[in-house]
């Protein structure tokens, strides 16, 4: 079971009971949009695409740059370096801003210093708890506790 939730800094998830005994995978998400979460994972591996591309794009460049300069390079291998720096040119574009998009989402992440998750009765263990772009796992089954984001991890202290 997953449970979301886009939260403004300030709000709290409240829940009874979190996972059950058979330590079922649940999260608990607080401070961003699942769909934002999924957008920064694509954006991420489309990051590490493009720069793959670029890389090989660089080396092709480069053996062309060698041929003119011996003087080797033919009319169609002309054009393909003409192709490649047109090819070079976009995906850098792209990737500047793919990598703002990314900076974008991880800096609405950040104002999440309020946002929390209080279980009024037991959390058990195998419950992830999501706050903003930190996560912590839930190892043993705990009763009356909140769940906070303190100094850059998240906290777990009791809760009456």
């Amino acid at each position: 079971m997953i449970v979301g939730g886009n939260l403004q800094a300030g709000e709290t998830i409240q829940a009874r009971t979190v996972g059950n005994t058979m330590s079922t995978a649940t999260a608990l998400e607080v401070g961003v949009a699942p769909e934002l979460r999924s957008e920064l994972q694509q954006l991420r591996a489309a990051v590490k695409q493009i720069a793959e591309n670029l890389e090989k794009t660089d080396k092709a460049l480069h053996l062309l740059d060698q041929m003119t300069i011996a003087g080797t390079l033919t009319p169609d291998k002309m054009e393909l370096r003409s192709k490649l720096i047109s090819t070079k040119r976009t995906a850098t574009e792209e990737l500047g801003a793919t990598r703002e998009r990314i900076w974008e989402i991880e800096s609405s992440l950040e104002d999440i210093e309020k946002a929390k998750v209080e279980i009024t009765g037991t959390v058990f263990s195998g419950t992830k708890v999501v706050i903003g772009r930190y996560t912590r796992f839930i190892k043993d089954a705990t009763t009356h506790v909140a769940f906070q984001l303190q100094g850059g991890e998240i906290t777990m202290t009791s809760h009456f």
